[in-house]
């Protein structure tokens, strides 16, 4: 699936205390940094050895990888500060097209090549949606969720929300409404979805262990938002010390419950299909996420 036109490819993450939170962030940047001309991380002081891991990958992969450290200052009512984050890692962008990477997802080389296969054919597709596939520990969101976060870097979009995907702006519609004048149902065309041979794997939460860590961290980036459901059962998860039974909890008490913006969707059980990319098999059903240095090694 190759063409001659090579795409020259930015990748844009952010980092903070990536690892008490139990974030895979090591196998999210080697899953992509192979197809990459650029990743610009945006470190916001982390307080528990990330930013050290980073550099260390930073070193290895020497004029690809580019920290920028700073802090996370910004509203925090509902994560817009990550919006506004993205916003500049995109300005001081080179590549042709962006891909905004979380760190805890993982692509597929074949998700990879397909994306910047379409990319050199679609030359008038502006944002690429991909499918992700959202795992809470065992359990996963079906069918899929779609997010824009594959992108021309074109200045006609931006992040908006808490930086979730990007959409086009106010300028940005005007130059591709006046780019097709005489045909309007084009505007349709700007925005394409890449069925991918794989989803995007999502972790949104593997490890226990981290979980709440997480769950604590993000109530300071997201301070309008209705914590109290997730408190009542963080004080039953304290109990809890199996793998399987503590992401049920989550599943059933936590995400059914108050993620009601994923719409017509359904938690279930993961079945095993799509199979686990190899390099995160030796993470599934581990308490805590620990940094396999010999990954960074290797590579």
């Amino acid at each position: 699936m190759l063409t001659d036109k090579k795409i020259k490819l930015s990748c844009i993450m952010l980092a903070r205390n990536l690892i008490s939170q139990g974030y895979p962030f090591v196998e999210a940047i080697l899953s992509v940094i192979p197809f990459c001309d650029e990743m610009i991380i945006c470190e916001g002081y982390s307080a528990d050895g990330t930013y050290e891991v980073l550099k260390k990958l930073e070193k290895v992969y020497e004029g690809k990888i580019i920290i920028k450290r700073k802090k996370w200052e910004g509203k925090k009512d509902l994560g817009e500060v990550f919006a506004q984050i993205l916003n500049e890692a995109v300005e001081e962008s080179s590549g042709d097209y962006i891909l905004k990477l979380d760190p805890d997802h993982v692509f597929d080389r074949e998700t990879m090549e397909t994306l910047l296969f379409l990319a050199s054919i679609q030359p008038k597709v502006n944002i690429f949606r991909l499918p992700y596939l959202y795992f809470v520990g065992n359990w996963v969101i079906k069918p899929e969720l779609w997010a824009a976060t594959f992108f021309k870097n074109d200045g006609y979009v931006r992040f908006g929300g808490d930086g979730g995907g990007v959409t086009f702006t106010s300028l940005g519609l005007r130059k591709i409404a006046l780019k097709n004048i005489m045909h309007p149902l084009r505007i349709l065309r700007s925005i394409y979805c890449a069925y991918t041979p794989k989803p995007v794997y999502h972790y949104y939460a593997l490890f226990p262990g981290n979980y709440i860590t997480r769950i604590e961290e993000h109530k300071k980036f997201y301070k309008k938002y209705d914590w109290n459901l997730y408190d009542k059962v963080l004080t039953k998860l304290k109990e809890i010390k199996d793998w399987n039974k503590f992401w049920e909890i989550v599943a059933k008490e936590i995400v059914e419950k108050t993620w009601d913006w994923y719409g017509n969707r359904k938690v279930v059980k993961y079945t095993g299909n799509p199979p686990q990319p190899s390099i995160m098999k030796p993470l599934w059903g581990q308490w805590e996420y620990k940094v396999r240095e010999e990954l960074i090694d290797y590579h």
